[in-house]
This record gives structure tokens, C-alpha cells and sequence, in this order.
């Protein structure tokens, strides 16, 4: 799977767990490799799990840092083995 754009429908704390998209399709399967999401912002998250577009995630995954983003903040997600990320 190719990765996919989206945007967050509102604004995101610093410490907030659960982030909410406009729109999002897991694209992990039981066996199969992560999935992650990148703010465009650059911080990443690791998506442990959903209910429909309302995903738990770990946040400043991969070195990013954990930060606040605004509502209709870019987003690209996708499985780790579906592109090279760059750094964060």
C-alpha cells in the first residue's frame, strides 16, 4: 500500500493519545508491519490502535518530538515497510 494523506479534524496537545483524521483505512494486518503517521509538522506517531478514524498512537516515535499541531494539520500514514520515511 501506497502511503496516504489525510488531515487531523481537530486541534492535537502535546500529550494527547488519540488523534482524530478527516479520513482513515488501517492498512496493518495481524503479522504485518506497523503502521505509522507523520504530521507534516515532521513529528511521527506509531497507530496502535483504531476505532474507524479515531487512532491511539505513541507519540515522538522514531526521534521525533512530541508536539502540539492545529486542526487541519496535514497527515501522511501508512504501514513502515511502505516507503522510506525520512528522519524526523
Amino acid at each position: 500500500m501506497a502511503l496516504t494523506t489525510s488531515y487531523s479534524t481537530g486541534a492535537v496537545s502535546a500529550s494527547a493519545t488519540t488523534i482524530v483524521l478527516a479520513a482513515f483505512t488501517n492498512p496493518s494486518a495481524s503479522g504485518r508491519p506497523k503502521t505509522i503517521l507523520r504530521f507534516t509538522t515532521g513529528e511521527y506517531c506509531l497507530i496502535t490502535s483504531n476505532v474507524g478514524t479515531a487512532l491511539q498512537v505513541v507519540r515522538g516515535y522514531l526521534g521525533s518530538m512530541a508536539v502540539a499541531h492545529s486542526a487541519l494539520e496535514g497527515v501522511q500514514y501508512g504501514l513502515t515497510s511502505d516507503t522510506e520515511w525520512p528522519p524526523a
